[in-house]
């Protein structure tokens, strides 16, 4: 009970001062990398509501008196929502474990809180808040992600021994981080062979992605740099282009 007195304190505070704070709230409990016994989800039977989601929810309700949308903004996530639910009438109807059920349809409402929060921020011109959000997530994460591969502290996630396909004694480690760093290098190698970026959005980002990325040792990361330097190449076709590609991959090449 104290805890969600003191939760409820915290969002009042945050709509007074910064009613846009509650979306770094948020971006903070979906993608940091947080202890493994630090309980920030409450689970009700099979379905279980995370503290993000009722942050997500608050931002929303936040930034509404300052952005203006239309009907039509919310057709896309509207469609999303109506298939999932019909989705999960039919996973329950054709006799599926509620468990399963709830966890995907949890998953896929997700993108579709995560879409109208996005589009929030962005025609509420709060875009670079949550850079300045993002950049401290991931530097947060990447040295939590560091503990926790010399085995300091155990984070949410998933640790996986490599031994048995190295051959060697290895750690991966997978978090909720995982996800916004593998869009944070994918669109800097974007920017890179387009050639619009900024060398301090590289320092800032490009490291702790870069850290929480590597020590993941997932291929799903390069494979998405991979995909974003051919778009980003085809759709500036030149030879400087080409001369920025074959430079990013190189710098890329010595950083791994």
């Amino acid at each position: 009970g104290g805890v969600l007195v003191t939760a409820d304190l915290c969002c009042v505070v945050v709509y007074w001062v910064k009613p846009e704070g509650m979306v770094g709230v948020t971006l903070f409990g979906a993608f940091a990398a947080l202890p493994e016994g630090l309980h920030v989800g409450k689970v009700f039977g099979p379905l279980t509501i995370y503290a993000y989601h009722v942050a997500a929810v608050l931002a929303i309700c936040y930034l509404i008196p300052s952005v203006k949308t239309r009907f039509a903004d919310y057709l896309l996530p509207g469609i999303m929502v109506v298939t999932v639910l019909w989705s999960t009438a039919t996973g329950f109807m054709t006799g599926h474990a509620a468990l399963v059920v709830f966890r995907e349809s949890t998953t896929m409402l997700e993108m579709a809180l995560g879409f109208v929060l996005a589009m929030f921020v962005v025609y509420g011109g709060h875009v670079k808040w949550s850079i300045r959000v993002m950049i401290v997530i991931l530097w947060f994460s990447a040295g939590m992600a560091i503990l926790s591969s010399l085995f300091a502290i155990r984070l949410a996630g998933r640790a996986e021994s490599l031994e048995g396909t190295t051959g060697r004694q290895a750690l991966r480690i997978i978090l909720t981080t995982q996800t916004p760093a593998t869009a944070v290098l994918t669109a800097l190698v974007a920017a890179a062979i387009i050639g619009r970026f900024r060398p301090a959005m590289y320092l800032a980002l490009g490291p702790p992605a870069a850290v929480i990325s590597l020590l993941s040792f997932s291929r799903n990361t390069l494979i998405s740099m991979g995909v974003a330097a051919v778009v980003a190449l085809l759709g500036s076709l030149s030879w400087v282009a080409l001369r920025r590609t074959v430079k990013a991959a190189a710098v890329g090449a010595a950083t791994i």
